[in-house]
């Protein structure tokens, strides 16, 4: 029976993913919302922030003209990256929207936990997110705050699981945790302790990323 299951989400996603391919007028682009809990900001080395999302819905919805398929939310690893997203952040009397490109991401084993890495963006020039893109802050502006509960509205493209990829394939996708490494490339440690500290602190936060 799970196995049955799994094959059914499979089929919708690539009903999805093939929709998108066979209208001119669509871009591989679409529109999912992922509700969660209390989140949590912090702000990382050489401009990149960590978002923890506590307890979000164990399936994204995505919008795909008139369907709306649901997937579970670890598919999310297998998401292209960076992704742009629109995440609304409530507290005990406002709402706080900002604009971000995820750079990598990690769902914790019992999917309670959803820890995002991103850059925050000012603007936003696509469609997809264009109807939540509006009246924002810039991420940075929330930093070390809490909040009671998490929007995230994703701009998607839709790709097959990474097991989809043969042995042999020249450029197979990376790991979040390598992906996590390459975004600490940019740190150079030239001798300077500051420089050589914000790499360090870079590659310590990969860890999370490593199971």
């Amino acid at each position: 029976m799970g196995c049955c299951i799994q094959l059914g989400i499979l089929c919708s996603l690539v009903l999805v993913f093939c929709s998108g391919i066979g209208s001119a007028a669509e871009s591989y682009e679409y529109l999912a919302l992922l509700p969660g809990g209390e989140s949590t900001i912090v702000n990382n080395s050489y401009d990149l922030m960590t978002i923890t999302i506590h307890n979000p819905d164990s399936y994204l919805n995505i919008t795909n003209n008139a369907s709306n398929p649901q997937s579970p939310v670890d598919s999310l690893i297998n998401a292209s990256f960076p992704m742009n997203a629109i995440a609304i952040f409530t507290g005990s009397d406002t709402d706080s929207t900002s604009i971000i490109k995820i750079e990598n991401l990690f769902i914790s084993d019992d999917k309670t936990s959803l820890i995002l890495q991103v850059r925050p963006l000012d603007y936003y020039d696509g469609e997809v997110l264009a109807p939540y893109a509006l009246s924002t802050v810039n991420l940075h502006q929330l930093d070390n705050m809490t909040f009671n509960q998490t929007r995230l509205y994703l701009e998607m493209l839709i790709t097959p699981p990474e097991n989809f990829f043969p042995p042999d394939d020249p450029f197979p996708p990376k790991s979040p945790y390598e992906r996590c490494l390459l975004l600490c490339l940019p740190i150079v440690c030239d001798g300077s302790p500051s420089n050589c500290n914000l790499e360090s602190q870079c590659q310590a936060q990969c860890n999370v990323f490593s199971r």
